[in-house]
């Protein structure tokens, strides 16, 4: 394959490529890609198609932090999710679990990419059980297995991602969200899939029951604020029975209280005592002076 010089700021990730989790900024393996390009130069060219880089993200970085203008690449032609795939199988220091959990963005568009293959073959006079054959198993056997891992290592993966659409925001006591902690502990730390899927199971039970706990402390709120003001019902009924002291002593109580009301509630009481109000003066006119 040629390799050519291209302007390393006119150089982008393709979009399938940026769904794969970069490796942090601050990590010795980023350091030391910066240092071996500075003092040997970059050994290994980019993959790219036309201005997208679909091999080599953090070369294609270390280049850009050291200045160099152009940087070789090398293009490429084919089904980018296949290219991007096989070049996620060859990082060595990737564990099982991290190129299974890396590869899982990409699934659909590799399973995609083969039955287009397979259709096409057939379009062009190729063996009907080979397209069939390609269609039928072109899934997440064989994509496990062009990972090298195995189909239950895939699920796992798959599973991860489905708890993220719920939980991935959601911030630990560390100050770390779930996806932050997922990839750490995959990418840096090696952990399994399965040991992170119960991790994550933990932490989703442990989010439910605070919010159950919340849920529990706002319903007892609820019933203490209600069980006040029923309270209060039942002691106005003795109003009548107050000397004209007790009862003015009472009423100069009463603006400060209400500065504590919730404005709503006020709002709502304000204008359900103005209804009652018009009521009694309609049926009692005398009594209230109207």
């Amino acid at each position: 394959m040629d390799i050519v010089q291209k302007k390393t700021l006119e150089l982008h990730a393709h979009p399938l490529l940026e769904r794969i989790p970069e490796l942090p900024y601050d990590c010795p393996e980023r350091r030391a890609l910066v240092e071996s390009i500075r003092s040997e130069g970059l050994l290994q060219p980019l993959l790219v198609k036309d201005r997208e880089i679909v091999d080599g993200r953090h070369r294609h970085d270390a280049c850009r932090t050291l200045g160099l203008e152009t940087i070789p690449c090398i293009e490429v032609e084919g089904d980018i999710a296949d290219i991007i795939v096989d070049s996620l199988t060859q990082r060595r220091h990737y564990t099982k679990s991290a190129i299974a959990l890396a590869a899982m963005p990409l699934m659909q568009a590799y399973i995609a990419a083969g039955r287009a293959r397979s259709i096409k073959a057939l379009e062009n006079g190729g063996s009907t059980d080979f397209a069939l054959s390609a269609k039928s198993t072109d899934t997440h056997q064989q994509f496990a297995e062009k990972l090298g891992v195995s189909k239950r290592l895939v699920g796992y993966a798959q599973d991860i991602f489905k708890k993220l659409e719920t939980l991935g925001s959601h911030i630990l006591d560390n100050n770390e969200s779930v996806e932050d902690w997922v990839e750490r502990s995959v990418y840096q730390e090696g952990m399994g899939l399965g040991t992170v899927l119960q991790g994550m199971a933990a932490i989703e039970a442990n989010k439910s029951g605070q919010a159950q706990q919340g849920l529990k402390k706002r319903e007892q709120y609820e019933q203490l604020i209600f069980k006040h003001l029923e309270t209060s019902n039942k002691h106005f009924k003795h109003w009548d029975d107050l000397s004209f002291e007790r009862k003015a002593t009472l009423l100069n109580k009463v603006p400060d209280l209400i500065k504590e009301w919730p404005t709503e509630f006020l709002l709502s009481v304000g204008a359900q005592a103005k209804k009652e109000m018009s009521l009694r003066n309609t049926a009692n006119p005398d009594e209230y002076g109207a």
